[in-house]
């Protein structure tokens, strides 16, 4: 079993282990939402805005995988335009893409932009010791339709049968991203405070289109 811990502290006033388990898919929980609320959505997506610390060793402790390639600790000023965007790549990872498909460029997904021009004005409030945790997903040499190399929200996926919103931005966070999150990371008098606390004013989830989008600090 390939199980590992991350410890990180959370901002001055808890610690807490992130823990990735491999296992994790076998500890699912029945769907507590109700199936005409679900099926509103297409797709959750989840937005983890971290202090950097923590962001930084989840960035160094994810290891590739078959959909998404790395994970990236950015600031909002890093994903204002493509040259700045495209310096967040290395080089070599260009070239691969390129061979792949030769329009291929690095872009913000669809998610990500969109909450880069809804909420700048207040994610450009966040304090400097803090990121945005931001997924890269490359071209796929079999799936024609995945062209470019695309930096994303920590992650984005189909809400499966028998499983809730949230619980569905709890796996794909960490299938996708190898973070672990709970139900307590959710919990909005929490998700309030850490934002009184950083004297910022984000909403907790917002929706475009058919996705809902989580935006947690944590």
């Amino acid at each position: 079993m390939n199980t590992y811990r991350i410890y990180s502290s959370y901002y001055n006033y808890r610690l807490k282990s992130l823990f990735i388990d491999m296992n994790y898919e076998n500890s699912k929980k029945p769907n507590t939402f109700s199936e005409e609320k679900r099926l509103r959505f297409k797709a959750v997506s989840t937005l983890v805005i971290a202090p950097r610390e923590f962001s930084e060793m989840a960035v160094d402790h994810f290891q590739k995988s078959k959909e998404i390639d790395s994970l990236l600790s950015v600031r909002l000023e890093d994903l204002g335009d493509s040259k700045r965007i495209s310096s967040l790549i290395p080089d070599h990872k260009i070239r691969q893409a390129k061979q792949i498909n030769t329009t291929s460029k690095v872009s913000l997904g669809f998610v990500m932009k969109y909450l880069h021009d809804k909420l700048y004005p207040q994610l450009n409030k966040i304090p400097d010791n803090y990121r945005l945790l931001c997924q890269v997903e490359t071209p796929v040499r079999h799936i024609k339709k995945y062209k470019n190399i695309d930096i994303g929200t920590t992650s984005n996926g189909k809400i499966e049968k028998f499983e809730s919103l949230m619980q569905c931005s709890i796996r794909e966070t960490f299938e996708e991203a190898q973070i672990q999150l709970d139900n307590v990371d959710y919990c909005p008098m929490r998700q309030m405070e850490k934002r009184q606390v950083l004297d910022i004013d984000l909403p907790i989830s917002i929706v475009y289109k058919n996705v809902l989008i989580y935006i947690l600090i944590i």
